[in-house]
């Protein structure tokens, strides 16, 4: 990196390409994490449909195990 930036006319692209692939690795990151989280979510609600009667699988209709 020092002999790039050594180079005058190099300078300014190499802070381009600082500036621009930098917050965009970032929110890479950050987009793969959410839709890993998504994933989780969505495969510890699909173990709802063996237990039906736990609110957290059916907030608005609680079913009791008996009905």
């Amino acid at each position: 990196m020092q002999g790039l930036l050594c180079r005058p006319h190099l300078r300014p692209l190499a802070v381009y390409l600082l500036a621009t692939a930098g917050p965009s690795l970032v929110l890479l990151y950050l987009g793969l994490q959410s839709v890993q989280r998504q994933r989780q979510a969505i495969d510890s609600l699909a173990g709802c449909s063996t237990a039906p009667w736990l609110s957290i699988c059916s907030p608005t209709f609680p079913v009791a195990p008996g009905n």
